[in-house]
């Protein structure tokens, strides 16, 4: 008869001792002790949210001289040959290395304002230029906001940066130049393209990447929008392509651009409607939450991968023997 008051007593003990204890603790801390353990647990399953996405968002700075120099930003070729104008963008979901041949055609890059564009510029070029000589490939540059491609104007590699409409039209200009005398090569050899031109002969014609950055800036301009519809067009025959890089997704803004463009890298867009015009429909990159994830479509499909980050010290170190003297 006497248990069941024993227990009361304990139990009675326990919760004061649990009250006691919980007092000192707010005293101390200023919160409960359950509150503490919930904050605790809550802290946890945010390391474990952030550890997923550290694992694809980016190498640490430390690690690139070795890492990513020697496998992801220096593509390696195999048996000594180099075939293509490829760069590892990033990883896909299983944490593959995610490759992109700019042979494959003109690349779009979209999404809003944070949603990691410029890391993938940054990536893209400093990729390019570490792995191919500047006879190899020439870089030209269009950035009316003087920003993220402007920031490579004075590499090896690029052969011109505009940043008004009047410098873009010299460059189409000099570019429609280009195509005609590579014209009249093909044609004495009996070749197609540059691309083919290029495996059949051992003095190789260099490929141009025309990087023009917030298409927006320059498409106001009808002129410069023709032209650069224009140049599109026949750019793949002698060994042109472009990057084009978007945060205004609309008809307008893309136009037809967009036809030239076989490969896209969509990020995260503000609305339905803008991931529709990036991408196409059903891939909703409105729902991509975690910086730098991305959504590629080329000949393979589409497939979601997350880019490598690159801090712009960490570009410097890298690309510091590749500045024009």
């Amino acid at each position: 008869m006497f248990r069941p008051l024993i227990n009361s007593i304990f139990d009675a003990v326990s919760v004061g001792i649990d009250a006691y204890a919980n007092f000192i603790y707010r005293l101390v801390e200023g919160r409960s002790y359950q509150e503490a353990l919930a904050l605790e647990e809550e802290r946890n399953a945010e390391e474990i949210e952030t550890d997923n996405i550290i694992k694809y968002e980016y190498i640490p700075t430390e690690e690139f001289d070795k890492q990513v120099v020697d496998k992801v930003l220096k593509y390696k070729f195999k048996e000594g040959e180099k075939e293509g104008l490829s760069f590892y963008l990033g990883e896909d979901m299983e944490g593959n290395k995610f490759k992109i041949d700019i042979l494959d055609g003109s690349l779009l890059i979209g999404g809003m304002t944070g949603a990691g564009k410029s890391n993938i510029v940054n990536v893209l070029i400093t990729s390019l230029m570490l792995t191919y000589t500047e006879n190899e490939l020439v870089f030209l540059g269009c950035d009316m906001a003087e920003s993220d491609v402007y920031y490579f104007r004075n590499h090896k590699h690029f052969r011109g940066m505009s940043t008004t409409c009047n410098k873009f039209l010299e460059q189409v200009e000099w570019l429609e130049k280009k195509f005609k005398e590579r014209a009249k090569i093909l044609n004495d050899t009996g070749c197609r393209n540059v691309i083919s031109y290029n495996k059949k002969h051992d003095k190789k014609m260099s490929y141009f990447v025309f990087v023009i950055d917030e298409v927006v800036l320059l498409t106001r301009n009808t002129k410069c929008k023709d032209k650069l519809h224009d140049i599109m067009c026949v750019g793949r025959k002698y060994g042109c392509y472009f990057v084009l890089c978007l945060q205004d997704a609309t008809k307008d803004t893309i136009g037809k651009c967009k036809m030239n463009c076989p490969q896209v890298i969509g990020l995260r867009t503000n609305d339905k409607t803008d991931s529709n015009t990036i991408i196409g429909e059903g891939y909703n990159l409105q729902d991509m939450t975690v910086k730098g994830r991305c959504k590629v479509k080329n000949k393979d499909g589409v497939t979601e991968v997350q880019s490598y980050f690159i801090e712009e010290d960490v570009i410097d170190k890298l690309l510091k023997n590749n500045l024009k003297q």
